[in-house]
This record gives C-alpha cells, structure tokens and sequence, in this order.
C-alpha cells in the first residue's frame, strides 16, 4: 500500500512552518518531515515529527549545497524509509525553501521503487507575505534575503514564488497573510467543507487536501517539453487586481 504524500513549498519559512504545523494538527495520523539548506555552510538539516513530538533531527554535510543534492543524499530516501514504515497515514514534506516541487514530482514519478511506497497526491504552495505583490511581482533576488539554496543560485524570489504556485494543486496563506480574494489571486479548492476552529479560523478537514490528484500530464508539442503540464487558465493571471496594482508592473514566464 502506497502512504499518499503531501508536499509544502514557499518562498517564506516562517510562512511555511506556519503551514506545517497546521497540517500535522489537522491530519490524521501524519508525520512530517521538514528540510532546510544552509547555502553557507552546505548543511542539510532534517527534522522528523508527528503528533508526540519530535522523531529525529539530522544534519547533513552535502556535497554540494543545491536541491538536487538534497534530493538525492536525503530528501528521497528519507521519505522512501517513512513510506516503508508504515506507522503513518499521511507523510507531510516540508521541501526547503525556495525548492520547486517538479523535481521531487519527476523522481517520485520514474522511479519505480519509489513509487511501490510513496503517492504524491498534492502540492501546496504557502504564501505567506501581507504584500503579495512583491512577492510575485518584485524583482529581489534570493540571496538578497538570504533564500538561496547554494553560492550559485541567482533566482528572483518572484520567478520562483510564481513557479511554485503554477504546479501547485493548492495554495494556503496562513492567518496573518492578506486573503487571495482582496489581490484577485486564486482560492485553494478543498472537495469537502471546511469546519471553522474555535478561534473562527478555518479548519483543515481530515483528507480534505488528499483526494484531489495531480493534473494528468499533458502530450508533447512543438516548443514543450515531453511531459511538461500546461499551466491552467486561472494560474495565468497571477497579478493582483489592476486596479489595486502599481501601473506597468506584471511577471511574465
């Protein structure tokens, strides 16, 4: 049996924290495990835990401080082990900040040994900033605000905040971000209704974010790549309302 995996990307660690700990309340039976880079040092921190606390915390010398370093050293067999354990219903990755998902989705996709214990069943992208304008459509670059996963990573903090909402099957601002409706951004889309706290905020139904699949992977064409999903219509139109946006400012991929 396949343990459904839900994976958490962001531009924000505070923001995706928030997200996490959010989860692993809300979802049955959950672990979640959480990876961090230090572009600095090239250390991989790994923390483990579940409803009783914290399971594990490891550090991680890379070999080179890059997502796709992380991915192979610790990040898939990590999840794979969680997968074979089989104490846990849900397995929640928390990928480090400023990591797209479509690696992860790829090797969890081809690789076959992999796929007997691990089924990717969503995507959330966190966005956590009161000014989502600037995240999505300002021009700072990752290692201006000390995001960058490794010395040669010169991506702007809106190229990749866009990328990730693009492949993302749903995106979660945490209470104290400006809702999506005021910016005119998309809302995430739960099949089941969600129960409110007793604080008035909304609350995750138990596999509320579990039973949507991935988008089916559309066929190659000239001028794509083999595999590579069309963004749907409504995440093209990541800017704000233009009447709430600065004139001329928009982000194109």
């Amino acid at each position: 049996m396949r343990t459904p995996l839900l994976v958490v990307t962001g531009v924000d660690p505070v923001a995706m924290d928030a997200t996490l700990m959010s989860l692993s309340w809300d979802l049955p039976d959950a672990v979640v495990v959480r990876h961090r880079i230090d572009p600095h040092s090239q250390v991989l921190t790994r923390t483990v835990s579940d409803a009783s606390g914290v399971l594990e915390q490891e550090h991680v010398q890379l070999e080179h401080a890059c997502v796709g370093c992380a991915l192979r050293e610790d990040i898939l067999p990590t999840l794979e082990r969680l997968g074979r354990d089989g104490r846990w219903r849900t397995i929640v990755s928390g990928l480090p900040t400023s990591t797209e998902a479509g690696q992860l989705a790829h090797s969890l996709e081809s690789d076959t040994r992999l796929a007997r214990h691990l089924k990717l069943t969503t995507v959330v992208a966190t966005l956590g900033s009161t000014d989502l304008s600037r995240v999505l459509l300002g021009d700072d670059l990752l290692r201006e605000r000390d995001l960058h996963t490794g010395p040669d990573d010169d991506r702007g903090v809106g190229e990749v905040a866009c990328a990730q909402v693009e492949l993302a099957v749903a995106d979660h601002a945490p209470p104290l971000a400006v809702g999506r409706a005021r910016l005119g951004l998309p809302r995430a889309r739960h099949p089941h209704p969600r129960p409110r706290r007793a604080d008035g905020r909304p609350r995750l139904a138990p596999g509320s974010l579990l039973p949507a699949p991935l988008p089916p992977r559309a066929p190659a064409r000239p001028g794509r790549a083999a595999g590579q999903r069309p963004v749907p219509l409504p995440r093209l139109v990541l800017a704000p309302d233009p009447s709430r946006q600065p004139a001329g400012v928009v982000r194109r991929r």
